[in-house]
């Protein structure tokens, strides 16, 4: 990490201590930068530090560490949450979502990593109760308290984790299969192929049939306090699942491929109409390949120039 960095990083710091959520987009030395014995540049040595933009985040989100420069990504991939997104989104938006892909965010975000595992050990136990959840963000918070000095941004993904399992609490228990054997499958990567488009669909729970290792449904999380999904798109990453399995060359039960989305407390199976959903989502994927080209080219002009200047 640069000297400028390693200021750029502490201010930044500094901003979400006292609460707020900030970022700096880019930063530019006039002169040679000294950075202080706290990581912060000295006021009074002889260099201008110009910050070219600051840019406010979404409460979930905060800047802790240094930004990696990542060349733009070439082959065409979504997150199914983000194509969910986009299917119900404005076409403003959908451009944007396609940019976001391609150039996927350099700085260090919260994670619910904490919240998944949390949730999918409530479905194993077969309750999901309130009670279980809240239990678990008081032990989250706990941990969180423990580490803030040392590790700030574990703090923070295990505070916000907290947070979604408070709001998720009281609907929890709609995600437990009466019928299915529930196995945490949190951080194990999985995907399909839409055409030329890998969406990522990763489900956090996975339902196996009673006495069989049969995979019949899954459940997948949406966690984000910035991007909300509601039924309609949470029935595409229903379908997602579905389509997950069946590509795996499983037989999967429509009611037990579910999604929901934690900070809205919104829980949906499949839809009956699946062949519906599945066409829309093959539609929007060949768009976004139709799109990625372009805004890819784009996105790594930009790149080469700025690696250009360094």
């Amino acid at each position: 990490m640069t000297p400028l960095q390693t200021g750029v990083a502490r201010v930044c710091d500094l901003l979400n201590r006292e609460g707020a959520r900030y970022i700096v987009v880019g930063a530019t030395a006039m002169q040679p930068v000294h950075v202080g014995r706290a990581g912060i540049p000295e006021r009074n040595s002889e260099f201008r530090v110009v910050f070219a933009r600051i840019r406010k985040l979404p409460l979930h989100q905060s800047c802790t560490g240094e930004a990696v420069e990542k060349e733009p990504r070439k082959a065409p991939r979504f997150s199914i949450t983000r194509l969910a997104e986009y299917m119900t989104a404005s076409a403003s938006r959908r451009r944007a979502l396609i940019q976001e892909q391609i150039n996927p965010s350099t700085f260090k975000v919260v994670t619910y990593d904490a919240a998944r595992r949390a949730v999918a050990r409530a479905v194993q136990n077969g309750a999901a109760s309130p009670e279980e959840l809240r239990a678990a963000a008081l032990t989250l918070r706990e941990k969180s308290a423990a580490v803030s000095d040392t590790e700030p941004h574990q703090a923070e993904c295990l505070k916000y984790s907290a947070l979604a399992l408070e709001s998720f609490a009281t609907h929890a228990h709609l995600l437990c299969g009466d019928k299915a054997i529930a196995v945490s499958t949190v951080g194990k990567p999985a995907s399909i192929a839409l055409g030329e488009l890998r969406v990522s669909v990763a489900p956090d729970v996975t339902f196996l049939e009673r006495g069989t290792e049969r995979r019949v449904g899954g459940i997948r999380l949406n966690v984000s306090r910035s991007a909300l999904l509601r039924a309609d798109g949470l029935q595409y990453v229903a379908t997602a699942v579905a389509l997950l399995l069946e590509s795996q060359g499983e037989s999967p039960v429509r009611r037990l491929c579910l999604a929901a989305d934690m900070f809205d407390g919104t829980v949906v199976d499949a839809p009956r109409a699946m062949k519906t959903r599945k066409k829309d989502l093959s539609d929007a994927a060949a768009e976004i390949v139709s799109r990625w080209p372009d805004l890819y080219n784009e996105a790594h002009a930009r790149w080469l120039l700025r690696g250009s200047r360094k």
